[in-house]
């Protein structure tokens, strides 16, 4: 694991797209419910800028963030997707947690929105 100075921790890529991006769908496939979300990764020690002496380094986070910030507005759409599934591995929910594993968890994790054209 690679740290910057101050614990500032550098993120993979895959690390991020597998995780938090599951996030970002649940918020607008649950706009109905969820008026308001934060993510911790935005502000902690795993933000998604650094700025140190040398510079600036954007994260991967950022480029994702951005995506979902310029594209996913607006109306948030009820998507179906048909596609094969699979089963997880047991895995633990967090600490000290109960073992889970899932069945016919799809392959695809998609959210959509709608916006009218000006």
């Amino acid at each position: 694991m690679t740290y910057f100075k101050g614990q500032k921790r550098k993120i993979k890529s895959a690390e991020f797209l597998y995780k938090t991006r599951g996030f970002l769908n649940a918020f607008i496939r649950n706009a109905d419910i969820v008026k308001m979300a934060n993510m911790a990764q935005l502000v902690n020690v795993i933000a998604q800028v650094f700025a140190e002496k040398d510079g600036m380094f954007l994260q991967t986070i950022y480029y994702t963030l951005q995506l979902f910030a310029n594209n996913m507005f607006g109306t948030s759409l009820d998507v179906y997707v048909g596609c094969d599934t699979y089963y997880t591995n047991e895995f633990y929910l967090g600490p000290a947690e109960q073992a889970t594993w899932q069945k016919d968890v799809p392959y695809l994790d998609v959210s959509a929105t709608y916006t009218m054209a000006k």
